[in-house]
Parts: C-alpha cells; sequence; structure tokens
C-alpha cells in the first residue's frame, strides 16, 4: 500500500505560516517511490520553504525512507527554509535516533490550523 500525502496550510509555534504535510502509511523503499521527496520539492517549486511533515500516521519508516526524509530536509535548508517533524510515533522515533537524525531534523508541536482562533489570556474580572 503506498503512502499518502495531504497538504494543509498552518501556523508554526512561531505564529508562521507554514506548510503542513499530513503523511500516512509505511516510509519504505516498496511503499514511498519517491512520493515524499517529491511532494516537498512541489512546495519548493511554490515558494513555500515551512515544512512541517506530520508522522503521527505513520507506524514505521526503513533506512530508505530515512533517506527521503534527509533528501527533503536538505532541499528545504538549502534554499533558507525549514523541515520539521510532529507527532512522531515511538518506532519511528527510535529509528530517526538511531542514525543521529533526532538531532538534525526537529520535532515539534503540531502547528494550529491557519485561521483558527489563538488562545487569550483569562478574564481578570471577578477577582477583585
Amino acid at each position: 500500500m503506498a503512502i499518502t500525502i495531504e497538504e494543509r496550510e498552518s501556523l508554526d509555534d512561531e505564529r508562521q505560516d507554514c506548510t503542513v504535510l499530513v503523511v500516512s502509511g509505511r516510509i519504505t523503499l516498496s511503499e514511498c517511490h519517491g512520493d515524499l521527496r517529491n511532494a516537498v520539492r512541489e512546495l519548493i517549486e511554490r515558494g513555500r520553504k515551512q515544512i512541517v511533515l506530520d508522522l503521527e500516521a505513520v507506524p514505521f519508516i526503513d533506512s530508505d525512507g530515512l533517506g527521503e526524509l534527509v533528501s527533503s530536509y536538505a532541499s528545504v535548508v538549502r534554499l533558507g527554509g525549514t523541515l520539521r517533524l510532529t507527532s512522531v510515533n515511538p518506532p519511528v522515533a527510535d529509528a530517526l535516533g538511531g542514525v543521529g537524525l533526532r538531532n538534525i531534523l526537529r520535532i515539534v508541536d503540531r502547528p494550529r490550523p491557519a485561521g483558527a482562533p489563538t488562545l487569550t489570556a483569562r478574564s481578570e474580572r471577578g477577582k477583585e
């Protein structure tokens, strides 16, 4: 079964526009076929250089999948952008850590959808 990739516009933890690619499925040689790298390349060509990969629905990644992440990261960074990960499952986090990529690929909180209200401070009324 091939992976699926869904694009969403969001705001990152620094309130900057970013594009979230929600990835579902195993990121492996037999199931990915360069789809992730191609999706990131298409974003770059459209001028989107702040990218977050949501990996919540990725249960497994092999060495070829790790290569896809590294290639995508290098392409974005070379053009002055950022590529970060969010919602990383333990097996995927273990694979990243096993080859030292957790020090390179930053894992962040899930960005909020573009247009979502921001949290405001509680009212201080009633504390008089």
